[in-house]
């Protein structure tokens, strides 16, 4: 047995599983392994069932014929919850915010409308915390989206008290597939900051 997949060329044969029944009635169960991984939705559609020419026989040596034997639609729910990457940066500047891009993937398609401001918080030294802000969000691409946001800087900027590594990380229940499946929530990537310190040293003079 042959499967034909949606794009109508051979997925793969049938793997087959067993048989039951005699004589002049068989009924043969076979099954259809998946290649890459599991199915997901985006293997969903209707596959044809072809039988191979000259594959099964009768007992006197009489071929079945070849073609097709009826088909079946495959439908995978989507249980693959989005993945988010925060790309690495590093902040050497004491401006009052800085930017960083994340991009989220899905096999089927990130929900585009659920991303926005809650969807990142970033922690760092000195009990730094904060949400990211939304600055934009660009064209999905096969189920892939990028996504640039912005984080304000403590108080008077950024100074070289404040280099360290900060994390970001995925709020629960915020950036969905189209499915409605979230982004699980933890840490996504890490952003440095290096300010280097330029404050030169003073000098007094005392008297002796």
């Amino acid at each position: 047995i042959a499967i034909v997949g949606p794009g109508g060329n051979i997925t793969a044969v049938a793997e087959l599983v067993s048989t039951s029944g005699s004589g002049t009635a068989v009924t043969a169960t076979y099954k259809l392994n998946s290649t890459g991984g599991p199915f997901t939705p985006a293997n969903d559609g209707v596959y044809q069932v072809a039988v191979i020419r000259d594959s099964v026989l009768d007992t006197a040596g009489n071929p079945v014929a070849g073609g097709s034997a009826g088909s079946f639609t495959l439908s995978v729910p989507d249980i693959f919850p989005p993945t988010a990457t925060a790309a690495q940066a590093t902040v050497s500047s004491g401006n009052g915010s800085f930017t960083f891009d994340v991009v989220y993937q899905d096999e089927t398609a990130v929900d585009t409308s659920s991303i926005d401001n809650n969807d990142l918080t970033v922690t760092g030294p000195h009990g730094f915390t904060a949400n990211a802000t939304l600055v934009l969000v660009l064209p999905p691409t096969n189920g892939t989206v990028g996504a640039e946001y912005q984080v304000s800087a403590p108080a008077g900027g950024f100074t070289t008290a404040d280099s360290g590594n900060y994390v970001v990380s995925a709020n629960p229940g915020q950036v969905l597939d189209t499915s409605g499946n979230a982004v699980p929530a933890g840490a996504i990537g890490t952003l440095a900051v290096a300010i280097p310190d330029i404050t030169p040293p003073t000098a007094t003079a005392s008297n002796a």
